[in-house]
C-alpha cells in the first residue's frame, strides 16, 4: 500500500533538538506518516524533539537533499521550501492530467526514497 504524501500535514514553524509541545508532535506525526518514526519511538518522548526525531529529520533531510550544514536535525525553512516543493510537485503529477500512465514511484517520490534508504540499512 503507498503512502500519499503528506498524509499528516508537516509543521510549518521552525523547531529543533529540545523544542516541545503541539507542533513536535505534529513533527513526529508526520515523520511516522512518512516511515521515518515508528510510533513506539515516539511514545518514547510524544512532543519531545530528542535524538529520535532528530535522527528521522536527518534522514528526511538527506532524502530531500536539503544541505543542513547550519542546523544537523532543525527543522526550519529549508526543510518546509523542499517538503513544500514536493508536495506542489505531487498536485501537479496527481490532477486528471498528470495522473496518465504514472506509476507509484512516479507520484510518490518520497515514498520511493525512503523505501531506497530503508533498503539500505537492511
Amino acid at each position: 500500500m503507498s503512502r500519499s504524501f503528506p498524509s499528516t500535514s508537516f509543521p510549518t514553524s521552525a523547531l529543533q533538538p529540545g523544542a516541545t509541545g503541539m507542533e513536535v508532535k505534529k513533527l513526529q506525526d508526520f515523520l511516522v506518516s512518512q516511515g521515518l518514526m515508528t510510533p513506539e519511538q515516539v511514545a518514547t518522548g510524544p512532543g519531545i524533539y530528542g535524538p529520535q526525531t532528530t535522527a528521522a529529520v536527518l534522514t528526511l533531510q538527506q532524502k530531500l537533499g536539503v544541505d543542513n550544514s547550519t542546523g544537523p536535525g532543525y527543522f526550519g525553512p529549508k526543510t518546509m521550501q523542499a517538503l513544500q516543493g514536493m508536495q506542489s510537485q505531487l498536485m501537479q503529477e496527481n490532477s486528471p492530467q498528470g495522473q496518465a500512465g504514472a506509476s507509484t514511484a512516479d507520484t510518490d517520490p518520497l515514498k520511493g526514497q525512503i523505501d531506497d534508504l530503508k533498503s539500505q540499512q537492511q
